[in-house]
């Protein structure tokens, strides 16, 4: 075995353990419907045209580029077309996974919380939280899957959320403070020396070698 190659087995053995020990730790705060829409700009129903994976400019992780076309803004304004970038992906021989970051697929009819990186590009508010699938029920009505709103009609989300009044006080510093771990969780990916692990206070973050 040559040593790249051992080292690569390492990694893995280190990911693997690493794996059984946090997963209960790195679980993300959950959040209500009040909340997700303060914390985003814009909530929009969209179809997932094109996903790419690409390494930052500093070369410390992975994300991935996941193009939208808009059909329905349910709150806020938002482009025709946006892109949203989403922690983890896979380039070349390297695969970076976060826990709670949303999945998208090309061809999907998505409902997505749209907020901002801390550099101003385009994110899912909530992370997994704030995606959801647009399906139809049985009568053709469409219904959404997984995220904070799955189980509720399409239409219904949009009344909630035209219905949302304002927080304040206490609860909407309650709130400032949930959604700031959630911020911080996705900004402290990193990429070790060896492409080995990566670990914020909600994720572990894997790197593999092949």
């Amino acid at each position: 075995m040559t040593r790249s190659r051992w080292r690569a087995g390492f990694a893995l053995a280190a990911v693997l353990l690493a794996g059984i020990s946090l997963t209960a730790s790195s679980t993300f705060l959950e959040v209500d419907i009040p909340t997700l829409k303060g914390m985003s700009e814009s909530v929009v129903h969209a179809t997932v045209v094109d996903v790419r994976s690409a390494w930052n400019d500093e070369g410390s992780a992975i994300f991935t580029y996941v193009t939208l076309d808009v059909k329905g803004r349910l709150h806020g304004s938002a482009d025709n077309q946006l892109v949203v970038r989403v922690p983890g992906g896979t380039v070349g021989d390297f695969t970076s996974e976060m826990e709670g970051a949303p999945q998208f697929k090309m061809g999907e009819n998505v409902v997505a919380f749209i907020a901002r990186w801390y550099d101003g590009f385009p994110m899912v508010a909530g992370y997994a939280q704030g995606l959801s699938k647009v399906k139809q029920d049985r009568a053709g009505n469409p219904i959404l899957e997984g995220g904070l709103a799955g189980g509720m009609p399409l239409a219904e989300l949009g009344k909630q959320l035209d219905g949302v009044l304002p927080v304040h006080g206490r609860a909407a510093s309650h709130r400032r403070r949930r959604a700031a771990e959630l911020d911080r969780a996705a900004r402290n990916l990193e990429r070790t020396e060896d492409g080995v692990v990566g670990r914020s206070d909600h994720a572990v973050v894997t790197h593999l070698r092949i």
